[in-house]
């Protein structure tokens, strides 16, 4: 099982390996396509939160800002890592100028940094820009 938001009413849905691997997912509560398989960029601090807690496999989070220069040249690496990876892993991306308590939660001291959890907990945290191998080569130790 995967789990996606959708952009359409911002609803958590449980999707099937099945239909991700048609890709054509269907919001339960909306009844609105599910498309965007790549990292998820329109999700609020609970949203990831709720991911976190239901989701059982990884969980990869890019934290990031508009005003960031590094954050802009890691945000395709990020989604690009995201589409190829979508069955092994949940990636979303959070702004860290709307994220504040989320943040603080996890010492997030400079952005980007990329946070990985699996099972509900922080099992690593990456500071900086990272390179796409160093972002799949991560992803692949935790699973």
């Amino acid at each position: 099982m995967k789990y996606k938001f959708c952009y359409q009413c911002g609803s958590l849905n449980r999707i099937s390996d099945r239909k991700l691997e048609e890709r054509t997912p269907i919001c339960g509560k909306c009844s609105a396509e599910i498309d965007h398989l790549e990292a998820a960029d329109h999700i609020s601090e609970s949203q990831v939160e709720k991911l976190i807690r239901n989701s059982d496999r990884l969980v990869v989070v890019d934290i990031y800002a508009d005003w960031c220069g590094p954050c802009k040249v890691y945000s395709p690496i990020f989604s690009k890592v995201g589409e190829e990876e979508y069955l092994k892993a949940e990636f979303v991306k959070l702004n860290i100028d709307q994220a504040q308590s989320f943040a603080q939660k996890y010492g997030i001291r400079g952005v980007p940094a990329t946070l990985f959890f699996k099972g509900g907990r922080l099992v690593n945290q990456l500071g900086g820009l990272i390179n796409e191998s160093q972002l799949s080569q991560e992803v692949q130790a935790w699973n």
